[in-house]
């Protein structure tokens, strides 16, 4: 959700040096959500399993830094650079929606 609040926040920064507050949010959040969501996959996987779980997890980080250029590049032409942040804030929310959905139903499984 900090990452959503980031992204969000930084097209209503008024002058540049004002960037240093969400560009703090992102690098915090980024910082602290990598290392869990890692651990997480690493705690799903089966033990006999878990490199090739890693290593999917590995590929579909390069798939979004691939295809995520080109994604935004189209909401830029179509809605302006301010949309290419409202609508990665959109994103990583779902994402953020997704996660605590996954995690709550794993936890429940295993009760």
């Amino acid at each position: 959700m900090i990452v959503a609040v980031g992204l969000a926040l930084v097209p209503l920064m008024p002058i540049v040096w004002a960037l240093a507050a969400p560009a703090v949010l992102l690098g915090f959040s980024f910082a602290t959500t990598i290392p869990v969501v890692q651990v997480l996959l690493a705690e799903v996987a089966p033990v006999d399993r878990r490199g090739a779980v890693m290593s999917l997890n590995g590929t579909v980080l390069r798939l979004g830094q691939t295809l995520g250029p080109p994604v935004m590049a189209v909401v830029h032409r179509v809605a302006g650079i301010d949309a290419v942040f409202f609508f990665g804030a959109v994103f990583a929310l779902f994402l953020a929606l997704l996660m605590s959905w996954a995690v709550r139903e794993k936890m429940r499984n295993e009760e």
